[in-house]
């Protein structure tokens, strides 16, 4: 009987690393994540590169500028001389990020890739944003 089991298993084991595999949401991964999407978002990140559709890189494009994500639902993006509060949500079953600021507007961005320190966003123009924590 113990066999038995010990074969069902292991007849069962690549079904279930297919399915763990299939169940990635971002086309850039992770796979899998024990933490929410919302916990891996909330956080301070700062812009560090920009793929662009030329396939040109801008490295640290814009230095000093944070964007933070908070647990409320908060967006606080900040520079040298501004700072702008808004909302921000998950759209699209959890595909895209929507960021609207107070009296300006919202974009949506496509969420490529997110880890808790790595967002990758893909904007309207194409291009992909890559942030890390500050």
């Amino acid at each position: 009987m113990k066999a038995l089991k010990t074969l069902i298993l292991f007849a069962l084991f690549p079904a279930f690393v297919f399915l763990l595999h299939a169940c990635g949401k971002y086309p850039d991964g992770p796979n899998f994540s024990i933490l929410s999407r919302k916990t891996r978002i909330e956080n301070v990140w700062v812009l560090k590169e920009t793929l662009h559709t030329d396939g040109s890189v801008e490295h640290n494009p814009t230095p000093g500028y944070t964007t933070e994500f908070t647990s409320d639902d908060e967006v606080i993006h900040t520079n040298d001389v501004v700072t702008l509060k808004g909302e921000w949500e998950l759209t699209n079953d959890k595909k895209d990020l929507m960021i609207t600021f107070d009296g300006i507007g919202s974009a949506t961005y496509e969420i490529r890739r997110l880890k808790s320190n790595e967002l990758w966003l893909k904007n309207s123009a194409g291009e992909v944003l890559k942030y890390k924590p500050d």
